[in-house]
């Protein structure tokens, strides 16, 4: 396993990227609506959060969800990551072209 090293993000970042990827806005994102694919999104989004060092909490919390959910989503997500590969590096480089425009 490699060590990645990445600038601390913001919620706002993340939540913007998985916007910006997904077509979804961000209140739909944050909001209750609990179809497949946009949880698949909020998901993504979650995973994305720990692999930028927040803790399940926050994670969660990016999207209005619970620690608990972060942690299925983290999971999830590892489950089915050679599927997404090119999603979570376009959430990152959103997050990274974000960062470094600011």
């Amino acid at each position: 396993m490699s060590m990645r090293l990445v600038k601390k993000t913001t919620s706002e970042s993340i939540l913007d990227a998985v916007s910006d990827v997904s077509g979804y806005s961000p209140e739909e994102l944050r909001g209750r609506e609990r179809g497949a694919t946009l949880a698949q999104w909020r998901h993504v989004g979650m995973h994305v959060a720990r692999e930028r060092g927040m803790t399940l909490i926050a994670a969660g919390e990016i999207f209005n969800r619970h620690f608990t959910t972060a942690i299925m989503a983290y999971n999830k997500v590892e489950d089915h990551r050679n599927d997404i590969e090119d999603i979570l590096k376009e959430v990152h480089e959103h997050i990274d072209n974000r960062d470094s425009s600011s």
